[in-house]
């Protein structure tokens, strides 16, 4: 289905492989700021958020969970999927939450 729409698709591809000591503290700042009910989840809010301090203090070789599904446009918009099973725990969802934000920062 997707070779008719994405140029690139790749199964159980590595997001990246670098993440900034500033993207690291923003992705928990937004973690426990949803924990606390500080704030609802937001994507766009959080790419953003993220975006401004990706560049900002030391820059660490992390190795991210790999994602299941990597497509790209032509135009090179970018999607990844991790697939999972059925509804996850409180905790589950924080770590999936984590990783998603990860691949964002990477």
């Amino acid at each position: 289905m997707a070779k008719a729409n994405f140029n690139v698709i790749v199964k159980q591809a590595n997001a990246g492989t670098r993440i900034s000591d500033g993207a690291q503290r923003e992705i928990q700042s937004i973690i426990d700021e949803i924990s606390a009910a500080n704030i609802k989840p937001n994507k766009n809010d959080e790419i953003e958020r993220i975006r401004k301090v990706c560049l900002s203090g030391k820059i660490h070789r992390v190795k991210l969970t790999k994602v299941d599904i990597f497509l790209e446009k032509a135009n090179g918009e970018k999607f990844l999927f991790d697939i999972k099973t059925a509804k996850p725990n409180k905790g589950g969802f924080k770590e999936f939450k984590r990783t998603l934000l990860e691949w964002t920062a990477a």
